[in-house]
């Protein structure tokens, strides 16, 4: 299950963004009393108030290790994160700053602030920016970036609530993106074990031997029952010279095919960037490959 933290201040409007686009949430941690709670009351999510000190990092990393969360998002949390926390969740932070960084950002640029700044800057255009948090106040990589036409607003006001709504699309779409890209890493990796768990030892295998296994199948393989066959076709494509067997073109409609690509760990460029297309014309992802795989040994070696 992958685990979200938010962190929050103020109204949590960002926070109930994510709800509503059906992201789930863990718990919710908030460093002072605010309408967040009211939200988090209503969807019926963990919250969890700290102080805000100078031991607020602290504290909340003893909440990460029990909780464990694959990302945090900080969605209007004003106290700054420093210390054992940042390495240890390096890359599993991430903030969302109502500006165009690197323009407008650092301590005491936040909020109405930061508006503020662009009006009197003369700026016609704005926007908000999701980046990793690290040592150094909102110069972290950035993630994702959304601009904004602010050129008829007559107020920072007026700005800050033009960039809120555009924060309001860009914060769900960017977790979404790294829920999905953190899932396909968790499905490598567990793919990964289950080649060493199970004796999977391709890269020692003569290309003769796996034609002999499939010769052995080619029954079972013209039947449509072998995955396994088919999973050796794509992986017998991968070293190369393969005319001599005439069941790779048929075996190229299945996604066993393209996992037995995989276990050869070439990304090849018809796999890569075009994908391999069965009969209805679908192209496969290279995250559906890797879940083919995962599937593919639970069933096979009945896990």
């Amino acid at each position: 299950m992958f685990k979200i933290i938010v962190l929050v201040s103020g109204s949590g409007t960002n926070m109930l963004q994510l709800i509503k686009n059906d992201i789930k949430i863990d718990c919710i941690i908030a460093d002072r009393e605010c309408k967040a709670k009211n939200i988090a009351d209503e969807y019926n999510i963990d919250f969890i108030l700290l102080k805000r000190d100078k031991e607020i990092s602290k504290n909340l990393l003893k909440i990460f290790e029990e909780r464990e969360p694959n990302l945090i998002v900080l969605a209007g949390f004003l106290s700054i994160l420093d210390g054992e926390i940042l390495e240890k969740y390096k890359n599993k932070i991430i903030n969302i700053h109502p500006s165009l960084l690197p323009k407008y950002g650092g301590k005491g640029m936040y909020g109405l602030k930061v508006h503020q700044a662009v009006f009197e800057n003369g700026d016609k255009e704005s926007g908000c920016t999701v980046h990793y948090v690290t040592s150094d106040v909102d110069a972290g990589e950035i993630i994702g970036q959304d601009k904004v036409d602010i050129s008829m607003a007559k107020s920072p006001e007026e700005i800050q609530k033009i960039v809120l709504e555009k924060e309001w699309k860009l914060l769900p779409r960017v977790v979404k993106e790294l829920i999905e890209n953190n899932e396909c890493d968790i499905n490598e990796k567990r793919a990964e074990q289950l080649l060493r768990k199970y004796g999977f030892d391709f890269k020692n295998i003569d290309k003769n031997e796996i034609i002999e296994l499939i010769n052995k199948e080619i029954n079972d393989f013209q039947e449509g029952s072998s995955e396994y066959i088919r999973l050796l076709c794509g992986y017998l494509y991968c070293l190369g010279d393969s005319s001599d067997v005439p069941l790779i073109e048929k075996a190229k409609y299945d996604i066993n095919f393209d996992v037995g690509c995989m276990i050869d760990g070439e990304w090849i460029d018809s796999l890569e960037n075009n994908g391999v297309e069965d009969e209805k014309k679908h192209i496969r992802t290279r995250e559906e490959i890797i879940k083919a795989f995962v599937s593919y040994c639970n069933t096979y070696f009945n896990l």
